[in-house]
């Protein structure tokens, strides 16, 4: 954006590059954009706003490629429980292909009202945190 100015992000210019990107990709029959990456919480607007778009969620053919976030958490804390349950997160099913993982306990649900759905998805996995945690 011209000089980091917040005007274009606050106006809504910024993302209509993502569908003048599209128009021009269908007038000029290519099959294929990439949307360039988003993080691996699917509650993250950028992860959301691009999941309206339709498309299929797949590793990148770049550097990319093999970046993995990997998560460890070593306390039980009610701070952490928070995070995780209002984070769902996608993880590797297999070496090619993701799913969202929801996170619940026996005091909250999975937020599963925070979609996740778009194309190539494996299914969604649910995750007990008090399984996780009784242990510790």
């Amino acid at each position: 954006m011209l000089d980091g100015n917040l005007d274009h992000y606050n106006s809504g210019a910024f993302k209509a590059v993502y569908h003048l990107l599209i128009d021009w990709a269908c007038q000029n029959s290519i099959d294929q954009v990439d949307l360039f990456g988003t993080e691996a919480f699917v509650a993250k607007g950028i992860y959301q706003w691009k999941r309206k778009l339709g498309p299929n969620v797949k590793l990148p053919p770049n550097h990319f490629h093999s970046k993995r976030l990997y998560l460890y958490i070593r306390n039980d804390t009610p701070e952490i429980r928070h995070f995780l349950i209002s984070n769902p997160i996608l993880e590797m099913a297999t070496p090619k292909t993701m799913r969202p993982v929801y996170f619940h306990d026996h005091l909250h649900p999975p937020r599963v009202d925070i979609p996740a759905k778009a194309g190539l998805l494996e299914p969604e996995r649910f995750v007990d945190l008090d399984a996780i945690f009784a242990g510790k």
